[in-house]
């Protein structure tokens, strides 16, 4: 993601790459990490607009005014992306049974989706916020506990979510976030950006969730080969750390092209 980000000249801050723990436990921590980030942004200024995303499998196609104006016509204090999904509960039938319709989506989108499934649960893999609704978030989510698979992150933003009702909500819509898995063929590349033909929508932010291989090739013909804008000036945060994810997808997929 960063040399999208990069290209619409978005201030960067990684908190996630550098020597620590593996996959599991990075997400594990992530809440922590956010959390003091989080703090540190809004003693800066609380009401600035801060996004959290996954990186490596992530990357922009929108400008930053349009991310700003579609988050604030939302009039939501936390914003997740939604996913067709309904992980970690899919796990075991008693966590579906408890969880999985705690989150109803949005009717209009269920119609225009169906027989498909639309996108209803939520994704931590985006997410944004005010600096300070976003530090008490995190600080929220370090504290709470949920029933089903509290040491999943995701499941840990979802139980979250519920109890915060309206002032958290999901991108059913897909104006901001696109979560793509099992939903390539929603995509249209159309006059140089992907659009999403069911919404008509075309998502700032493209998550190729659960580690989809193809992402390096959707990337590219987006922006990467017009232009050459490197990776430099990044400003980490001092408790980053290196994933383990990043491992796994070079492996797999055999690198990626992109990245200096």
């Amino acid at each position: 993601m960063a040399r999208s980000v990069l290209v619409e000249k978005i201030p960067l801050l990684v908190g996630g790459y550098g020597p620590g723990p593996r996959e599991e436990e990075a997400k594990q921590a992530k809440p922590n990490r956010f959390v003091e980030m989080a703090k540190a942004e809004a003693s800066k200024d609380p009401n600035q607009i801060l996004v959290f995303a996954d990186a490596f499998d992530v990357f922009l196609q929108q400008p930053v005014d349009y991310i700003v104006d579609e988050f604030v016509k939302m009039d939501v204090k936390v914003l997740y992306s939604a996913e067709k999904n309904c992980w970690p509960y899919i796990k075991d039938q008693e966590s579906i049974d408890a969880m999985c319709s705690l989150f109803p989506g949005d009717p209009e989108m269920i119609a225009v989706y169906a027989p498909d499934p639309s996108p209803k649960w939520l994704n931590s893999g985006a997410m944004m916020c005010r600096a300070s609704d976003c530090a008490q978030w995190f600080q929220e989510t370090m504290s709470n506990t949920p029933k089903y698979h509290a040491e999943n992150d995701q499941a840990r933003a979802y139980d979250l979510c519920i109890k915060w009702g309206e002032r958290c909500k999901l991108d059913y819509r897909e104006k901001i976030f696109k979560s793509m898995w099992i939903s390539l063929d929603d995509m249209q590349y159309i006059g140089g950006k992907y659009v999403n033909v069911k919404t008509n929508t075309t998502p700032a932010f493209m998550h190729f969730n659960g580690g989809m291989p193809e992402f390096s090739s959707w990337e590219g013909k987006v922006w990467n080969r017009k232009t050459n804008v490197k990776l430099q000036n990044i400003e980490f945060h001092e408790n980053s750390f290196y994933s383990a994810g990043y491992e796994y997808l070079c492996s797999k997929f055999g690198g990626f092209p992109y990245r200096d």
